[in-house]
């Protein structure tokens, strides 16, 4: 164990008594087994088969980690592809400007101009703006 970890424990010991003797019963509760022993590699919480990927260190030095894998990370978080062709129409695209990604489908911009279209007329709300001025209150 490195001295400035004995240097550390043994000042939380000093202040753990010092405030013990202070406030009588009531003390900080430090825990001192999380500073001196180092975190276990968890296990990743999609796949629970591969250990979690590290995520840099800790304040104290101790290693950190994600909660996920390498792969499950790639899996979850990868970016994803235009296709060649529009998957409505089969429209190629000379260029992949022409062509854009909606929810991982890949859709030409006259299939993506109609499909929010339809979408605009779904949820189009029907407001009744006449107003009973005899019973308006303020």
């Amino acid at each position: 164990m490195s001295s400035c970890r004995i240097l550390l424990i043994e000042y939380l010991s000093l202040h753990i008594n010092y405030n013990h003797q202070k406030q009588g019963a009531m003390t900080d509760n430090i825990n001192i087994f999380m500073l001196t022993q180092p975190p276990i590699r968890p296990m990743c919480k999609e796949c629970n088969e591969l250990p979690a990927r590290p995520s840099g260190r800790s304040v104290s030095g101790y290693q950190r980690w994600h909660t996920l894998c390498s792969h499950c990370a790639k899996l979850k978080y990868a970016r994803k592809k235009k296709d060649v062709s529009c998957s409505v129409c089969d429209f190629v695209a000379v260029d992949s400007c022409q062509l854009c990604l909606v929810d991982s489908v890949t859709l030409c911009h006259n299939c993506n101009a109609l499909r929010l279209k339809a979408k605009r007329q779904r949820t189009e709300l029907t407001v009744d703006a006449t107003v009973d001025w005899n019973n308006l209150r303020l």
